[in-house]
């Protein structure tokens, strides 16, 4: 087990490029994690925000998973999501299961696409299964809905979400490896057998206790489902291992400097701002209908296949 995570550790670490603010934003250091590999996530990007202790002065991440990822090159992935949703919109390998329409897309071994039908979009989760890639079992959710004023399918959070000047999606709220930490209340056994938990708050009139966070005890898990999961964590805690290292190297050097600095009565140093990332471009055009987001903004029909051979292992224009 040992030599699988070692290897999976040497191809994050011979596989990222690390690059972090040393200015602290809202008590919080940026550090980004660029996929330097030939994957199909190559050139991506993840965003940590570390907080600082002040214990150890050492950098920590409290939430142990990235802030944001930002998809490069995104018009190829948005072609193979217009390509998915025709297929499931046309019946195409879908089944129901969960009570509702239901169907799996794999355009090659290196993304996985899940299409779910709810009550008023399509689900879309795309994960990464390209073994080349140090951001393997990623995952992002996307959703597809119908504009009630002209019919026409859209991305939804396409307009804030696009930057068209550098063709880069970025996602902030649904997108992780690591799956995602839930607050539990222990229970704890006394020598009796009685099952006791540290807490303290008000009954409810349905029941339920609001618990004073103060005064209670509180764990943080997280569930891993199915082996996908287990993977994906795996990955993830390499990547935070070098992101953390690789601040508090930073973060060491730039005390140093600033007290070599004040020694020499030079007064304070220049910031160092290795990489300061403004907020992506908006588009103020409003709802954007489903076309390549570049340049074709027509909307496609449910009974259209628009699949491009090129961009799948199946040429029969079915997954």
């Amino acid at each position: 087990m040992s030599k699988i995570i070692n290897q999976i550790k040497d191809l994050v670490k011979n596989n990222t490029e690390i690059t972090m603010n040393t200015q602290a934003n809202n008590n919080k250091y940026e550090v980004v994690v660029q996929d330097k590999s030939n994957s199909v996530t190559s050139e991506w990007e993840l965003l940590y925000r570390l907080g600082m202790s002040s214990y150890n002065n050492t950098a920590y991440d409290m939430h142990k998973a990235f802030s944001e990822v930002r998809i490069k090159n995104f018009n190829h992935i948005y072609t193979l999501i217009q390509q998915c949703y025709q297929n499931f919109m046309s019946g195409v390998n879908v089944e129901e299961r969960y009570g509702t329409d239901f169907a799996i897309y794999q355009p090659d071994e290196k993304l996985w696409f899940t299409l779910i039908k709810r009550d008023k979009d399509v689900s879309i989760k795309l994960s990464i299964t390209d073994e080349d890639s140090p951001f393997h079992q990623l995952n992002i959710h996307f959703h597809i809905a119908i504009n009630q004023t002209n019919g026409q399918a859209y991305l939804v959070g396409y307009d804030n979400c696009y930057n068209q000047e550098t063709n880069t999606f970025t996602e902030k709220y649904k997108a992780s490896m690591l799956p995602n930490q839930k607050r539990v209340v222990p229970i704890n056994k006394l020598a009796d057998g009685t099952d006791t938990i540290h807490a303290s708050g008000n009954l409810l009139q349905n029941g339920e206790v609001a618990i004073n966070k103060e005064t209670t005890e509180v764990s943080y898990i997280q569930e891993v489902g199915n082996e996908r999961d287990l993977l994906a964590g795996i990955y993830e805690k390499a990547i935070i291992e070098l992101v953390l290292s690789h601040a508090n190297e930073k973060l060491t050097n730039q005390k140093e400097t600033q007290s070599n600095l004040q020694d020499n009565n030079f007064g304070q140093p220049v910031s160092n701002n290795l990489n300061a990332f403004g907020s992506p471009a908006q588009n103020t055009t409003g709802t954007t209908p489903f076309g390549a987001p570049s340049q074709n903004n027509t909307p496609f029909k449910a009974n259209v296949n628009m699949f491009n051979p090129a961009l799948t292992t199946n040429t029969s224009g079915a997954y």
